[in-house]
């Protein structure tokens, strides 16, 4: 396969990586706006660096992999899926819901295949605890309980365009919870503070600490509690309980000690080193779903709903009320 990649950042990087190491991939291309970081990452895996991104689109590709950053999404794929181009594209597909939903149209009406990286679905735990509700193991569902934490907040430059801590962290945890447990969000309550410190949080009144509710379609309510700072490091939890068990995936450990109280000590490494399997495992389920051998890991229209839920979450914090996404959908909040 000759196949194309833009953005050579942390996660780009990692992905070249994944692709140089896969058989079924015969030439690997790539660019990057900064060309002397192209070069190394080509330099390192093997393949070569493009001109421009005009050159790379128009290389005969097998497959096209966007991990660019989020601004650069929409005329990317766009662009690709007019070319004909099977396309791997990092969350977010576009920055606004608007515009992710013109681009849900056009995926749709375009024989193209084309994923949305959420990792998590590629996540061997996360998979197997998604087998224990579909056996019935968990028996009926009660409450999820997840916990998003990263290490440190981010830099204020980025936070002016992440769009916020519910589109840029918690959009994941409202993908998988769909995933894990079949059901669809019917709505969300979300309140959150800026509690760090940290620059950035109040230029762009967003907030860095949160708690968010939901209730899904089948009864099971969700409690997922946000964080941009864990002291202990990075922290991803999702605990199921049912009327047949209680089971949990997570990134982190308990440690008791003398005193009788549990420290959480959570991964080292940061969110690449938490599920560098499943982003392994997602490039390599995307290339199968090119392929035709494969399920389409993660569709534009997975990508929709969870935009859709955070930006419902974001508006929810802001007014302090709860909102029904049926509502949210119709009457077009803070989009």
């Amino acid at each position: 396969m000759r196949v194309g990649l833009l953005g050579t950042g942390r996660i780009g990087a990692f992905h070249a990586g994944t692709l140089a190491t896969t058989s079924r991939v015969g030439s690997l291309t790539l660019w990057d706006p900064r060309a002397e970081v192209a070069r190394a990452v080509a330099e390192r895996v093997g393949g070569r660096v493009a001109e421009s991104p005009s050159a790379l689109l128009g290389d005969r590709l097998d497959a096209l992999l966007i991990c660019s950053p989020s601004t650069t999404h929409e005329d990317i794929l766009t662009e690709a899926v007019h070319r004909g181009i099977p396309t791997f594209c990092e969350k977010p597909v576009a920055t606004t819901l608007d515009a992710t939903a013109r681009l849900l149209t056009l995926v749709e009406s375009a024989d193209v295949p084309v994923t949305i990286g959420f990792q998590r679905r590629s996540d061997p735990g996360y998979q197997a605890l998604r087998q224990r509700v579909v056996s019935g193991a968990l028996g009926k569902l009660y409450l999820a309980r997840m916990v998003s934490a990263d290490e440190a907040p981010p830099p204020a430059e980025y936070l002016a365009c992440s769009g916020g801590l519910f589109t840029d962290q918690s959009v994941h945890d409202f993908d998988i919870v769909r995933y894990i447990t079949g059901e669809e969000i019917v709505s969300v309550y979300a309140t959150g503070a800026a509690l760090t410190g940290a620059a950035g949080f109040a230029e762009t009144a967003d907030v860095d600490t949160a708690v968010t509710v939901l209730t899904l379609s089948g009864g099971t309510i969700v409690s997922l509690t946000s964080s941009r700072h864990s002291a202990t490091g990075y922290d991803v939890t999702f605990e199921l309980a049912g009327s047949g068990g209680v089971a949990t995936v997570s990134s982190a450990t308990r440690q008791p000690t003398v005193d009788g109280v549990a420290d959480v000590l959570a991964s080292d490494g940061g969110f690449l080193a938490t599920f560098a399997a499943a982003y392994r495992s997602e490039v390599g389920r995307f290339l199968d779903y090119v392929e035709g051998i494969g399920d389409n890991p993660c569709s534009v229209h997975d990508a929709f709903v969870a935009f859709s839920v955070a930006q419902a979450a974001t508006h929810s914090r802001r007014n302090g009320i709860p909102v029904r996404l049926d509502q949210y959908e119709l009457e077009g909040i803070s989009r």
